[in-house]
């Protein structure tokens, strides 16, 4: 299941890039889970960029909080992808969750 998410996840943002400056909000959401695809980025996100490593354990802990999510949170542990139950931006974390829920549910073709 993992794979087929990195996979869709790596397609939806490359149907989702624009030629415009400034990215759309589902390109942003998208990008935002991008560092979920590469375990050495993540841990990288720790001393570069807390508050967006906080982001992604916080969106970890919600998966595994979630029935709907059991087998993809149990591949991202497996994985050494953290999780915490932290104070995030509300509204970013339920699109994330939203993404993630149509990324494992729909195939993406680029």
């Amino acid at each position: 299941m993992y794979n087929q998410f990195v996979k869709n996840l790596n397609n939806y943002l490359a149907l989702n890039a624009s030629d415009n400056i400034a990215p759309n909000r589902r390109y942003q959401i998208g990008e935002s889970l991008k560092p979920l695809a590469d375990i050495e980025k993540f841990k990288q996100l720790k001393d570069d960029k807390p508050q967006q490593y906080h982001q992604l354990c916080a969106l970890i802990w919600a998966l595994d909080s979630d029935e709907r999510f059991a087998i993809i949170s149990w591949e991202l542990w497996g994985r050494g992808f953290d999780k915490a139950d932290c104070t995030v931006d509300s509204e970013l974390l339920a699109d994330q969750l939203k993404l993630v829920d149509l990324l494992l549910g729909t195939q993406y073709w680029a």
